[in-house]
This record gives structure tokens, sequence and C-alpha cells, in this order.
């Protein structure tokens, strides 16, 4: 359940981040990409979709998924980010945006393995 609630909080505030200061993501979106800042409003509104849904045991299974999924489509914009070496949040480093990439497969099975929870 610690697990459960601890994504939920992350989702939170990554949708209040995307919401508040959604200029921090633009530059983290390849510049063939339209309505940059929409997408970012969107993505927030949707984080907060999610945390409700993974908390409601009805339908956790099936957001978990969902999650999950919307988690490995974020993939290509982290490969972006870390590919062309963009700052994200303070970060410039290459190795640890690298690895903010990686991450992002715990964030994929951390959401997925919540199905059964």
């Amino acid at each position: 359940m610690i697990r459960l609630l601890l994504l939920c909080l992350i989702l939170i505030a990554a949708g209040l981040v995307h919401l508040l200061d959604p200029f921090s993501f633009i530059n983290g979106i390849p510049p063939f990409i339209p309505f940059k800042l929409e997408i970012i409003f969107w993505t927030g509104i949707l984080e907060f979709i999610l945390a409700v849904g993974l908390i409601l045991p009805k339908i956790r299974s099936l957001t978990s998924k969902i999650t999950a999924f919307y988690f490995f489509l974020l993939l290509p914009i982290h490969l972006y980010v870390s590919w062309n070496v963009i700052p994200m949040f303070g970060i410039s480093d290459p190795v640890v945006l690298w690895l903010r990439t990686l991450f992002q497969f715990v964030f994929i099975w951390w959401a997925y393995s919540l199905r059964k929870v």
C-alpha cells in the first residue's frame, strides 16, 4: 500500500508542476511537436486522474496498466532530453539525464506492479 500511495503522491506532485510551471517542460519537447503548452497542461491533468484511479480499488488494475503505458509513452521525451543534453529541473549532467531516462523503466514496472495491490 505504501508503494501505491507513494506513486500517487509522485503523480500529484508531477501534475502540480505541469500546471504551475509548464515552461519548465517546454525545452524537453522536440521542436516538431505542436501545442506544447496544451500537451503539458493536459498531461498534468492526466497525472491527477491517474493518481485518483490508482486509489480506487475497482479501477486500480486498469489504471495501473494505463499509467504504465503513459510512462512508456514518455520514454521518447526522456530520450530526446538525454540525447540532446537538455537541462531539466537544474539537471544538466549527461550521466544524470541518462539515469533519469533509465529510471523511467522503474516507473513503468512500478505502475504495472500495482495492478494486483
